[in-house]
């Protein structure tokens, strides 16, 4: 059936925007064990898309959302500094809605561009065909739920993105981690961008106002139930991306120079070896992998390892994010010169080595349900909704808990355990849940581990080896 709108609006999360029912029937319906998943309802003089009981997409003349770009230059060119820059945007007008299936409906703007929307396994894609009167870019604005908590859209410190502006890159460096971006809510819901050259976000209150320089190849939006959900969906979303059917195992050893392929790992970018707070750190680790970066490390070239001691307070917290981490890489770490930071360099490593059974253990968890090894307490925890105001601490596998030193010579460590029975692991000493004060010089951060852990003997052999640093 066919229908004629005028412009097109998108929601992600329902309960933005109060909607009643009319009587008209719906233009398109998919069933699932008799119960619709995903329709398409008049509204006004326009339409409204219901996926998985909430409203995504919502349409009519009067509220505009999507707006395609026209420039004068390339994007590309050095001369565009920003979206706006030599783009102008267009209301695209009257856009035709065809139903191709009980998965498939197209949007059909006239001359300017054709949408295709898919909708399977919880995932919706919005893949984009432009005529050859478009040759900018594309503005889409997006409900959003004003409690949710939103992580990722490439490597940041900024941790909760709700109610900032953020401008996004690609880069040329071999992490790719500031291209084909993606943004997950801590509610379960997420969105990955393919292609799209410059982003702006705007993450508001109630709507998201996205911005692509150029049309992106595909916009996904996924459906979970809680984050752990979202993040497995996300990153078999994300390994299928890279021509792969299942997410993939670590090696168990690299050779110096040797690069990952992304589908194994990807180091941070080179400007995080220029951050100098351990919770900088821990909190562009957290933002990557609840985007559904797996294995993000730390490649410890970044951090200036052989300079003079007056790197040794840089470097501590990479080391220890290192040990307690997916891979320990470093070329060359027998030509360290500093003494203290040659025995920390050792340490670190003897902890990682030391730690293999337990990463293998970690990495089969992230083949089998896709939660990647360094991860937020919260996922783990979901019960505790507080734990999401923390961005200094990590959880390596559902083992370990670590919260880096503090800077500025601090001994002691402030964090707060989840609800479970925990054992510093320096001490072997026995901890409940709740905020806790513990020791944590340069070289041993606060590090615990659950009770129930199948793996207590090698921590207690750990905690043995370390007393002989």
């Amino acid at each position: 059936m066919r229908l004629r709108i005028d412009r097109l609006s998108c929601m992600v999360l329902a309960g933005i925007f109060p909607w009643k029912r009319g009587a008209a029937a719906p233009l398109h319906a998919a069933h699932t064990g008799g119960r619709s998943v995903i329709s398409f309802e008049r509204w006004r003089d326009g339409f409204v898309m219901t996926v998985e009981g909430r409203r995504i997409l919502r349409h009519s003349s009067s509220s505009p959302a999507i707006f395609l770009g026209t420039t004068k230059v390339k994007a590309s060119s050095k001369k565009v500094q920003g979206i706006g820059d030599g783009q102008v945007w267009k209301n695209p007008g009257a856009c035709e809605i065809i139903n191709e299936g009980p998965d498939l409906t197209v949007l059909e703007f006239g001359s300017f561009c054709t949408i295709r929307i898919s909708y399977v396994d919880r995932v919706l894609r919005l893949r984009f065909f432009p005529s050859s009167a478009i040759n900018g870019g594309i503005r889409i604005k997006l409900g959003a739920n004003p409690k949710e908590k939103l992580f990722g859209a490439g490597p940041s410190t900024l941790y909760d993105l709700k109610g900032k502006k953020l401008l996004t890159r690609p880069s040329d460096d071999k992490t790719k981690l500031r291209g084909n971006l993606s943004v997950m809510s801590n509610m379960g819901t997420w969105m990955n961008v393919d292609g799209g050259e410059i982003l702006s976000w705007n993450f508001g209150a109630s709507l998201t106002d996205l911005s692509c320089s150029v049309l992106p190849a595909e916009i996904a939006l996924g459906f979970g139930n809680s984050t752990a959900m979202g993040i497995e969906m996300l990153t078999r979303h994300l390994a299928g991306k890279l021509g792969k059917t299942v997410r993939e195992r670590l090696p168990q050893s690299i050779q110096s120079g040797f690069f990952l392929e992304e589908a194994f790992a990807e180091p941070l970018p080179a400007d995080a070896g220029r951050l100098k707070s351990a919770e900088d750190l821990v909190t562009m680790i957290l933002s990557l992998s609840l985007a559904g970066k797996g294995n993000v490390y730390m490649p410890l070239d970044g951090f200036r390892m052989k300079d003079a001691a007056n790197s040794r307070s840089d470097a501590a917290h990479a080391l220890e994010i290192a040990a307690f981490g997916p891979l320990f890489t470093m070329s060359e770490p027998e030509n360290v010169q500093d003494e203290v930071l040659g025995r920390r360099m050792k340490a670190a490593l003897t902890i990682h080595e030391m730690l293999k059974p337990y990463r293998d253990f970690c990495s089969e968890n992230w083949v089998e349900k896709g939660i990647p090894i360094l991860i937020h307490p919260a996922v783990y925890y979901p019960e505790e909704e507080g734990l999401w105001e923390l961005r200094d601490q990590y959880m390596f596998g559902p083992d370990l808990l670590i919260a880096p030193t503090p800077e500025g010579g601090t001994r002691t460590r402030r964090l707060c355990l989840p609800r479970d029975e925990w054992i510093h692991l320096w001490t072997s000493r026995h901890y409940r849940n709740g905020a806790t004060v513990v020791d944590a010089p340069e070289g041993k951060p606060a590090v615990f581990y659950r009770k129930e852990s199948r793996f207590v003997e090698l921590f207690n052999a750990i905690r043995q080896k370390a007393t002989r640093f």
